[in-house]
C-alpha cells in the first residue's frame, strides 16, 4: 500500500512540476519619435523560466484562470494583423483582426477574451483562440451577453 501511494505522489508531483504558472510579466515599448509606430517587447517571467517575446503591439492581459497573457495586437492608432493568446512556454495562438482594436481585455471570471473592433463589433474567444460569440454593439454602451448559459457585462467605451 505504501508503494502505491508513493508512487501516485511521485506522479502527481511530476504532473505538477511539468506545469509552469505565469509569475508575472511586463512589457516595454518603443516608438518611433513623431510617430504612432511602437512595438512592445513582452517579458514573461514563469515558476521555472523567462523569456522574451518581440515586436508585440499589446496591450497586455494575465489571466491567472487560464495561465495566459493576451496580447491585444494594436489599437485604434496601430492595429497589427492578429491578436495573441499567450501561453506559459512562450507560445503565440494568433486570432485575426477585423479592423482596428477599440477595445480589449478579460472577462470578469478571466476565462474568455474578448475584442471590440472599430465597426464596432465584440468577438470573444476561448483559452484555445476559438470564437464564441460575434455581436455588433454600440460605442458608450453597456453590452450583456451570454456564454454557456452565464451572464456577462462589457461597457464598451468610446473610440480612445
Amino acid at each position: 500500500m505504501c508503494k502505491i501511494l508513493a508512487i501516485l505522489f511521485l506522479c502527481s508531483s511530476f504532473a505538477y512540476a511539468q506545469d509552469e504558472l505565469i509569475v508575472s510579466f511586463n512589457d516595454n515599448q518603443v516608438c518611433v519619435p513623431e510617430t504612432d509606430d511602437c512595438l512592445s517587447t513582452l517579458t514573461v517571467i514563469t515558476s521555472k523560466n523567462t523569456y522574451t517575446l518581440e515586436n508585440l503591439l499589446g496591450s497586455f492581459y494575465h489571466s491567472k484562470r487560464n495561465n495566459q497573457i493576451l496580447d491585444c495586437g494594436g489599437n485604434t492608432l496601430s492595429s497589427g494583423l492578429n491578436a495573441n493568446l499567450i501561453n506559459s512556454n512562450g507560445i503565440k495562438l494568433p486570432i485575426q483582426h477585423k479592423s482596428g482594436v477599440a477595445d480589449c481585455g478579460l472577462t470578469g471570471d478571466q476565462k474568455y477574451y474578448f475584442i471590440v473592433d472599430e465597426s464596432p463589433s465584440l468577438r470573444v474567444y476561448d483559452s484555445k483562440a476559438n470564437l464564441l460569440l460575434t455581436k455588433s454593439v454600440e460605442f458608450q454602451s453597456l453590452i450583456k451577453y451570454k456564454i454557456n448559459g452565464v451572464a456577462y457585462e462589457l461597457w464598451v467605451p468610446g473610440i480612445p
